[in-house]
């Protein structure tokens, strides 16, 4: 093995008059080359583990560049006081005044210019002003307020941690969804914890006990936290939060608003509004940020509960930015949808038909690109579990998720990363995966099942068509929910069902699709029998040998499905199911429609 001679570092500085020869030239290129772990035989195996290799790196440098002999255990490589990106236009953030950190993290992430909310929202915000702001989903609301708080904390102290913001949202995903976006802008700069149910408590305790700068949270848990939460449970409370909260918290974010009304949050966000502005020495101290998919018209409108709750400073210290207003008062729901977004309906001839218009849309969409993303909403839990496992035996080259409200926390995350990492996915939800989360490029939504309000209708729709992106939404109306699908039309669209454009069906393949869907039935039926007899048999076994009885009908291998509550993966279907019907869906489910064949 050849030894390579380590290389020594010095600092240079280059004059005016050199940058200028260097910028005449497109710049000075350095290449930063630094030791692999294999060039230092000697070292122990604990240096060896500890420092990873480095790949080579390169950087152009058009300003000053200090070039620095690293310190024993450190790598090697350049610091600058400031890297330009010249090849990107920022111009359109500079009227803001945001730190350079922040500025750097957006031209990393492509954000060249500020959405309609945040240029309406950052200005004002940094004046301290108190923001009450609407816009349509996927709009960059969180930037809007995340950005003028980040900048704050960056300027501030931090000799002393503590927490200056809390951000207020009605799920987990939505709050894990916030600090993920915030991180992504600073990364460690600034210190944010999420405190939401469904993960540990004392992973949470240990989290806040830092003074986090930003904490985001579910009002369930925070009330928690706070020994204030009605039902709270033991071994919450978190007293460094509690007493420590108030003294320097400078803003309050209360992010979808409208949905922190509904009774499962609101009585535990009410005790959190109270405590706060019990404990705090100057409410006019404390700058509110409250973001809704509507504003209320009226006095009388469910939004003013909340707003009366608030101690807002006085109307001449607010700014109110109002992004989806419709210009009919008689719609009552947000009338303005993305005009990259196009609307259908497909038309079943009855309800059995519901199903393999799915399929055929699917069908369709995959056979222009086999990479598309789709999301089907249905209104029952239970539906979601049956087309989680139908649809995989129907488009086998699809990773096929369902999100619904009973799933555990951890898992809910991982589907939502499995769909989102995917490049052909189709996800089954409920409603609970209509609001607020961040699912990128989603190709179309498709409704299954009537939404239960037209509220519900647009923000299903918002999934896709996202930050200027084309999207497809389409209805599938059966005889028997016309005239609920007329109804929600006409109040969230503001038009009536006659006037979407309905996408036509091929018969021949509509025949085909109800073969397919025979024959995955019954696929799965067998394997969910399959697996009923299993899991029945190892009971039988357990309880045999906590009797020291026998059971010779029963296997060793059956003890382990018996913890295992987890659909068959394809691979234990064709393996457990190699049937006729399997064979026969394999080869229909391989080859095109008629319709689609070139």
């Amino acid at each position: 093995m050849s030894i390579v001679k380590k290389r020594n570092w010095k600092a240079i500085e280059l004059n005016e008059g050199d940058i200028a020869e260097f910028a005449k030239i497109g710049g000075l290129e350095l290449e930063v080359l630094s030791d692999g772990e294999d060039l230092y035989p000697a070292r122990s195996k604990k240096q060896d583990t500890a420092e990873k290799p480095k790949k080579k790196k390169k950087a152009t440098v058009k300003s000053s560049v200090s070039v620095e002999t690293p310190k024993k255990g450190e790598s090697s490589g350049i610091t600058s006081a400031s890297i330009p990106t010249d090849e990107v236009d920022m111009s359109e953030w500079t009227g803001f005044g945001l730190k350079p950190e922040i500025m750097s993290g957006l031209s990393k992430l492509g954000f060249t210019r500020p959405s309609p909310i945040q240029a309406a929202v950052i200005s004002k915000s940094m004046e301290g002003l108190d923001i009450l702001g609407a816009a349509q989903t996927g709009s960059g609301k969180t930037l809007a307020f995340g950005l003028p708080i980040l900048h704050s904390i960056l300027l501030s102290d931090t000799s002393s941690p503590s927490t200056k913001a809390l951000c207020i949202l009605p799920t987990r995903e939505l709050a894990i969804q916030v600090k993920d976006h915030l991180m992504a802008v600073v990364g460690q700069q600034v210190k944010i914890g999420v405190v939401v149910g469904g993960m540990s408590v004392e992973k949470q305790r240990r989290v806040l006990n830092q003074k986090p700068d930003i904490v985001v949270g579910t009002p369930g848990r925070l009330a928690g936290v706070l020994g204030i939460s009605k039902n709270n449970e033991v071994g919450q409370l978190v007293d460094s939060f509690k007493d420590e909260l108030a003294l320097h918290l400078k803003y309050l974010v209360l992010d979808e608003a409208d949905r922190l009304l509904e009774q499962s949050h609101f009585r535990d966000l009410t005790s959190i509004l109270e405590f706060l502005y019990e404990s705090i020495p100057n409410t006019n101290s404390l700058q509110s940020f409250i973001f809704s998919a509507t504003l209320p018209v009226d006095s009388a409108g469910d939004l003013n509960k909340l707003l009366r709750k608030l101690r807002l400073k006085p109307p001449q210290m607010r700014h109110v930015v109002d992004l989806v207003a419709s210009s009919d008062s008689s719609v009552t729901t947000p009338a303005n949808v993305p005009a990259t977004l196009s609307f259908h309906t497909m038309m079943a001839s009855s309800d059995m038909d519901r199903e393999p218009l799915l399929m055929y849309y699917l069908y369709r969409e995959r056979s222009q690109s086999s990479s598309k993303r789709s999301i089907v909403f249905v209104n029952a839990i239970s539906y979601v579990y049956r087309l989680a496992s139908l649809l995989p035996l129907c488009f086998p080259n699809c990773r096929v998720v369902g999100i619904h409200s009973n799933l555990r926390q951890k898992d809910r995350l991982k589907k939502l990363d499995q769909f989102k990492a995917g490049e052909n996915c189709i996800m089954v939800a409920t409603d609970i995966a209509a609001r607020g989360l961040d699912l990128p490029q989603v190709d179309s939504v498709i409704h299954l099942q009537p939404p239960r309000t037209p509220e519900s209708l647009i923000h299903r729709s918002g999934r896709t068509a996202r930050a200027n992106r084309a999207g497809s939404c389409v209805m599938i109306v059966t005889p028997s929910q016309v005239s609920e699908w007329k109804k929600a039309v006409r109040l969230a669209l503001n038009k009536d069902i006659d006037e979407i454009n309905v996408l036509e069906v091929v018969s021949v393949d509509i025949r085909r699709i109800r073969e397919i869907q025979r024959l995955a039935n019954g696929v799965e039926g067998e394997s969910h029998k399959e697996k009923r007899e299993s899991k029945d048999r190892a009971w039988t076994k357990k309880i045999c040998e906590e009797a020291d009885l026998w059971d010779s009908d029963a296997s060793l291998s059956d003890v382990d499905e018996l913890l295992d509550d987890s659909f068959e993966t394809d691979a234990q279907i064709k393996k457990k199911a190699a049937t006729s019907k399997y064979a026969e869906l394999e080869s229909l489910v391989q080859n095109p429609l008629p319709s689609f064949r070139k």
